[in-house]
């Protein structure tokens, strides 16, 4: 599986929130392809980093993570050996600037790994909601001498 944590999380506008990308039970992958979408008027994409999973060993690694439109994250990551990963661990964790009040369900439309004899394999995707409060309504003066 491929998990984002937390699943649920409440935000501010103005907040910058990171979700992590975590595997579960991956075996023998070598790569991992997804894709996120996310609501591009309450969340802005601000960048990913790698995680430690497909470096366990030692291994040497290729990371990218991009927006291919507003709204869409393509992430392609992979161990260059052609080595192998098993087990559990962080791939990613992904930073997005919070924009305004909402509900956004970041999501994983596509998920899949890549195993070491070549063959694809569907990962089931999750999802997590971002509440974004909205500011308390106040006095509207700024006040002051």
């Amino acid at each position: 599986k491929l998990l984002l944590s937390p699943a649920n999380m409440q935000a501010k506008a103005g907040d910058t929130v990171l979700l992590n990308v975590v595997l579960v039970g991956g075996k023998e992958l070598k790569g991992v392809h997804a894709e996120m979408d996310y609501p591009n008027d309450v969340l802005a994409f601000q960048g990913a980093d790698e995680g430690s999973f497909l470096k366990l060993g030692g291994a040497p690694t290729s990371f990218v993570a991009k927006e291919i439109r507003p709204g869409l994250v393509m992430f392609d990551m992979g161990r260059t050996d052609g080595s192998g990963a098993s087990g559990s661990g962080l791939v990613a964790r992904v930073r997005f600037a919070v924009q305004k009040a909402g509900t956004a369900r970041a999501n994983f439309g596509v998920a899949e790994g890549i195993t070491t004899a070549g063959d694809t394999v569907a990962i089931p995707p999750s999802f997590s909601i971002i509440t974004v409060q909205a500011p308390p309504a106040g006095p509207g003066g700024a006040g002051g001498p």
